[in-house]
């Protein structure tokens, strides 16, 4: 019985797979994250059967008395139940489609300009060079979600990936304008 339900269960799951790759993963939910859950129940029972009965004829065959049942009653019905959750991680946005900013903060002239045309050589289109307040560091800032993003920005700057920080933390821009990603080009990097 064990290898039914595990039959069952592989076979559910197989389903499950060839559904997706025919109808594709179901759409993402807030935060980015695609939750896919698979529940299989089976339910078996069985009748097992008596061994047979023979009457012995002790009487004269005009009046034998008439056979016991040969079946038992019904073994208990088993029900197994299995639930499958998996959390896929979203996926990241390409360079291409992010907004990003090249930010001055050396005190360096045309720092930026030069962070932007890098940045469009590695395939981020929508680049713009800004000015900001003074920096000794430089750093990529990110919008909330876009960590993986930011991090991927500052390992193709040369930065190291641990050079990132929330939007919330960046020194202040001179623009009004709004981005995905800051690239804040700092002393260090001039």
């Amino acid at each position: 019985m064990k290898q039914s339900i595990l039959a069952l269960l592989v076979t559910a799951l197989l389903a499950i797979a060839a559904g997706i790759a025919i109808a594709g993963l179901p759409s993402e939910l807030e935060g980015g994250a695609l939750i896919i859950t698979a529940t299989v129940s089976t339910t078996s029972s069985s009748t097992v059967p008596a061994a047979p009965t023979t009457v012995a004829p002790s009487v004269p065959p005009t009046t034998v008395d008439p056979a016991p049942s040969t079946t038992q009653p019904s073994a208990p019905t088993t029900t197994t139940t299995a639930t499958t959750t998996s959390v896929l991680a979203p996926e990241s946005l390409a360079p291409e489609e992010l907004v990003v900013a090249t930010a001055n903060a050396s005190g360096v002239s045309g720092v930026a300009g030069e962070t932007a045309d890098r940045l469009r050589s590695l395939g981020y289109v929508d680049v713009t060079p800004v000015d900001s307040d003074p920096s000794a560091t430089s750093a990529v800032y990110y919008q909330p979600g876009l960590e993986r993003e930011a991090s991927r920005l500052a390992v193709d700057l040369g930065w190291g990936s641990t050079s990132i920080a929330p939007v919330d933390e960046m020194p202040v821009l001179r623009t009004e304008l709004s981005f995905d990603l800051v690239a804040l080009v700092g002393a260090d990097q001039a």
